[in-house]
């Protein structure tokens, strides 16, 4: 199911395919994370989209990563992006 989405990652420079399996907390189907290129060579968060449940949504992300994944998500797509959580910060010294 995932293969068509796993060629368009490979064609892309730097791409790389997070796909999580934690069946236990989600719905069936795959969660996916994209994270699109900065165009200033820093980072940015990826994006989680999921569950995805059919072969259209795999086409759809394939698409999207295919075009540079520097646009908003499809809205198909969009409709299931999970929020971004800021990873928890160490204190400042002196202030833990």
């Amino acid at each position: 199911m995932l293969e068509a989405l796993r060629d368009a990652v490979r064609a892309t420079p730097r791409g790389v395919l997070l796909v999580l399996d934690a069946r236990h907390a989600w719905p069936p189907g795959p969660v996916v994370g994209v994270q699109p290129p900065p165009g200033d060579g820093g980072c940015v968060p990826a994006t989680w989209v999921g569950p995805l449940g059919a072969d259209d949504d795999l086409d759809a992300l394939g698409a999207w990563v295919r075009g540079g994944g520097g646009t908003p998500l499809p809205p198909a797509l969009a409709e299931r992006s999970l929020p971004s959580v800021p990873a928890a910060q160490p204190a400042a010294p002196g202030r833990g």
